[in-house]
């Protein structure tokens, strides 16, 4: 920095020293400024191209997941009953065995009702003897009539027994095939392929007609039963599938399709779903 102060003569000059610092402040700040002028910038880095591949969008539908809980059920259970009263004689099943169908689940002891299906065969018999003789004296009063040689009340009597027999015969044959039903009660058979479930009953137990023996299951097909939200039912529809987990088999995934939709909303404002399983394993 360089500073200026006036003399006696106006057009004469003379240069007065700085003090020592403030030559030092202006050699920095000079040297400074010189130096950032002189500084050259750094060069930008240069980045390798990325490469850009493009496709046309299509729109692709995603599926909605509901997750509800059910209970799988054999595709047929039932509770076989005894339909005959009388003492077991044996039982050829235990639970959790496999079962074909017509197998021989139990053996009643029913001979009371072998006795009265001889007795009933025994009836028939007699009602057809009884019909046969029947008719032939409605023959004979009938040709008697037209002759004129029979009172109309002893006619009317001997034809009305001829009109009573059949009568007859036809509720002896139906008492007939109400004991031999009893009689075939006695062996208790499986109405399908299953597995047994459970047994109620032991050798030497007295049952009735109504007592439960045995539950069975078919298990081959799986029915899975479950409730589904009322604002969900119009997300479902039968054939949809289904895919499920149970607790024994936690890791595996099994599918289903749904088979039947309750046409009602219950109380609990929820509807009946019910979809079946395949398990040939």
């Amino acid at each position: 920095m360089i500073a200026m102060s006036s003399l006696q003569n106006p057009n004469s000059f003379r240069f007065a020293p700085l003090p020592l610092a403030a030559l030092f402040v202006a050699s920095l700040s000079f040297s400074a400024g010189c130096k950032s002028a002189g500084a050259t910038p750094p060069e930008p880095t240069q980045q390798a191209p990325v490469a850009v591949a493009t496709e046309a969008a299509s729109p692709v539908d995603t599926p909605r997941t509901l997750r509800l809980t059910g209970t799988l059920r054999g595709a047929r259970e039932t509770d076989l009953a005894a339909n005959v009263a009388g003492r077991v004689l044996s039982i050829g099943v235990q639970r959790g065995q496999t079962i074909a169908k017509n197998a021989l689940i139990a053996q009643v002891d029913v001979r009371s009702a072998a006795l009265a299906l001889a007795e009933a065969k025994v009836a028939v018999q007699n009602s057809k003897l009884q019909e046969s003789i029947n008719n032939s004296e409605c023959a004979r009063y009938e040709q008697l009539k037209a002759k004129g040689v029979v009172a109309d009340l002893e006619y009317d009597q001997v034809t009305a027994k001829c009109k009573t027999a059949p009568l007859n015969l036809q509720a002896a044959e139906a008492r007939q095939s109400m004991v031999a039903k009893n009689v075939g009660d006695g062996a208790i058979r499986a109405p399908f392929a299953g597995v047994v479930t459970e047994r109620f009953v032991e050798v030497g137990e007295y049952v009735q007609a109504s007592s439960r023996v045995v539950s069975i299951a078919e298990v081959e097909d799986l029915k899975l039963e479950f409730s589904l939200p009322e604002q969900n039912f119009p997300d479902v529809k039968v054939g949809a599938e289904v895919s499920l987990r149970v607790g024994a088999y936690a890791s595996e995934r099994f599918a289903g399709t749904v088979l039947h939709i309750s046409g009602a909303v219950r109380e609990t404002r929820d509807v009946l779903v019910e979809a079946v399983v395949k398990n040939p394993d």
